[in-house]
């Protein structure tokens, strides 16, 4: 066990609503000991509430919602701290982002907004896409809240958010700001919960470039979870790689 402050990506933890090996014992030991987690996700379009419950639901013990920092809040917080004048958003996406843009002090106005939030709806038309364009074309700033480019929906692959975002990014030639999965503004941000240094604070992923990348250039531990995969071609070497390769989460706990 590392003492220290811990990041959590959220998918490190549970995946399809199940827990994944080791997570359960691992953040039971961190309780008990007191150390503090932060879990993080770019899944905004669920509020915080919803993904603590669903998390104590499968088997984790007293999550709360406090536990947990959303893509979309670290984008409302970089907001508020960097563009404090800009508080005008539209939004598309779910419950999550609403409430994280209402709690975090922006205005939803769709008339003269300053940012464009994008998460994930599968509901949309050609037609909403194009008023996102507008929208766009008019001025605001688009803020990437998912960094999937795809994903398994009933065993399905899907176009995922980070594909929308690609195609609005093409048709009106502004780059977007990503907060997702990857962006180390998310990992940035997460590591505001804590006032100590980053090298106080240990990342854990699943992901090497997403995950563990953003952290160790921000001067962090990282624990890389292979999850029985083979870390071969993932690009490590002597300058580049993690502090700590586990196969699961119970090797982090002992």
């Amino acid at each position: 066990m590392i003492d220290s402050y811990y990041l959590f990506m959220m998918d490190t933890l549970i995946r399809n609503n199940q827990p994944m090996k080791g997570a359960v014992e691992l953040l039971d030991t961190l309780n008990i000991r007191r150390m503090p987690f932060v879990i993080l996700t770019e899944q905004s379009g669920k509020t915080r509430d919803s993904l603590a419950e669903r998390m104590n639901q499968a088997g984790f013990h007293d999550i709360r919602s406090l536990d947990i920092y959303s893509s979309c809040m670290a984008a409302v917080d970089w907001i508020r701290w960097m563009y404090p004048q800009k508080n005008k958003a539209v939004m598309i996406g779910g419950s999550g982002m609403k409430d994280a843009l209402q709690k975090g002090g922006l205005e939803i106005n769709h008339v003269t907004p300053d940012w464009l939030f994008l998460g994930m709806n599968a509901n949309l038309t050609y037609i909403d896409y194009c008023d996102a364009l507008q929208v766009l074309d008019e001025g605001a700033q688009l803020i990437i809240t998912d960094g999937r480019k795809t994903m398994i929906k009933e065993n399905a692959r899907m176009i995922g958010n980070e594909s929308v975002a690609k195609m609005l990014e093409y048709a009106s030639g502004k780059e977007g700001i990503s907060f997702g999965r990857g962006s180390d503004r998310l990992i940035k941000q997460g590591m505001k919960y804590y006032d100590v240094p980053s090298e106080n604070i240990t990342m854990v992923g699943t992901h090497f470039q997403k995950d563990i990348l953003p952290a160790a250039a921000l001067g962090m531990t990282t624990v890389y979870v292979t999850q029985g995969n083979s870390i071969v071609d993932l690009g490590m070497n002597d300058e580049c790689h993690p502090d700590y390769i586990v196969e699961d989460l119970s090797g982090l706990a002992k």
